[in-house]
């Protein structure tokens, strides 16, 4: 039986901040990674369109990139190397990686291939933890200001990927098989071919041709199941705030909770609304992504992984930021009733002291 050849998926693309068309993507694409020296075999292949992504964290702004296409090529990282950028997560044996980024109007996918002696890598998925690093580093030294990583967790995809010859597991194509170990940590997903029908080449192509659409359609649930989170926890954080107002004493405290809590509070209020109407329409658009992605196939490798992602609704964080609100609002009205009865009371005094004095004249 052939070797095995090992590799890693996850979600690393570079991105232009501010680009304003698919050629000046490229041409600042290829001339950052062009200008790393480990980097050799560079090549881009029929990238069309033009996109903005979700940002990989809150903190990242909108980035277009391409919605097909493909990024292709290999580098040489040094053991040494390697160990430095991910102590303990070396590669032994392997100093060549081939990385390829297929694009895709849901999600850019990475599978990154372990190249030259790799027959004893029990764990692929430490690639993409090297690649990632390696091209942070890198592009870091060219110091451009314009290009950066778009990473999207979890990469590495909680997976370690191995292709070898055999007709093993669940058949996906003619001639191609795969079959899911599940275990502690990461899960084993070995995938083999048949000789008599495909060369190797033409197998590794075929498998992410398959996997490709179902990655993408993962990350992109994963980046709804992230904005889901941010935005359930955005509205607690602002609930502790508030309610960290009424914990504070004096006449002062007071009044500010009185006149200024209300225009946070009513934020508050919307700012829950509009995270529910997200959760409404992300499951929504989720559910028919998944639909239409397995209506036709009969071996679905990583449907549980996805459905245990789009699970993630982050609904007890909303229910939690409610009901604190509901408490901040009831207490804030009874603070207004309360000064306004004080007030009116006052004004009752006033005036009428006033007319005693005017009426004693």
């Amino acid at each position: 039986m052939a070797t095995e050849t090992p590799f890693g998926v996850g979600c690393i693309a570079p991105e232009v901040i501010g680009a304003k068309s698919l050629e000046q993507w490229e041409r600042a694409v290829t001339e950052t990674l062009k200008s790393i020296p480990s980097i050799h075999n560079f090549e881009i292949q029929e990238v069309k369109g033009f996109f903005a992504l979700p940002p990989s964290d809150t903190r990242n702004t909108f980035e277009k990139m391409p919605n097909s296409g493909m990024l292709k090529f290999r580098v040489a990282i040094p053991l040494r190397v390697q160990e430095d950028l991910a102590p303990g997560k070396s590669l032994a044996g392997v100093e060549e990686f081939t990385v390829r980024t297929y694009f895709d109007r849901r999600h850019p996918v990475t599978f990154v291939v372990c190249e030259g002696d790799a027959s004893e890598v029990v764990n692929p998925s430490y690639s993409l933890m090297i690649i990632r690093e390696f091209l942070k580093v890198e592009i870091g030294k060219l110091k451009r200001d314009d290009v950066r990583l778009h990473r999207m967790g979890p990469t590495p995809f909680h997976g370690d990927f191995f292709l070898r010859e055999g007709a093993a597991g669940s058949q996906i194509t003619d001639g191609l098989h795969v079959d899911v170990t599940q275990r502690r940590g990461y899960d084993d997903f070995h995938f083999e071919y048949d000789p008599q029908k495909l060369d190797h080449e033409k197998a590794l192509w075929r498998v992410f041709w398959w996997m490709k659409s179902e990655f993408a359609v993962f990350y992109y649930v994963n980046s709804t199941s992230i904005h889901r989170m941010s935005r359930a926890y955005g509205t607690i954080e602002v609930a502790q705030e508030l309610a960290e107002t009424y914990a504070q004493t004096g006449i002062l405290s007071y009044l500010r909770r009185v006149f200024r809590n209300k225009s946070t509070l009513l934020a508050l209020r919307l700012s829950l609304i509009e995270a529910k109407l997200y959760g409404i329409n992300a499951r929504r658009d989720v559910e028919e992504m998944v639909s239409l992605l397995y209506a036709e196939r009969s071996v679905q490798v990583l449907k549980p992984y996805i459905d245990r992602t789009k699970e993630e609704a982050f609904e007890e964080e909303a229910e939690a930021a409610e009901k604190t609100l509901d408490v901040l609002e009831s207490q804030h009205t009874l603070e207004v009733q309360r000064l306004t009865t004080f007030c009116a009371s006052l004004l009752g005094v006033v005036v009428g002291a006033f007319l005693t004095a005017w009426l004693r004249k």
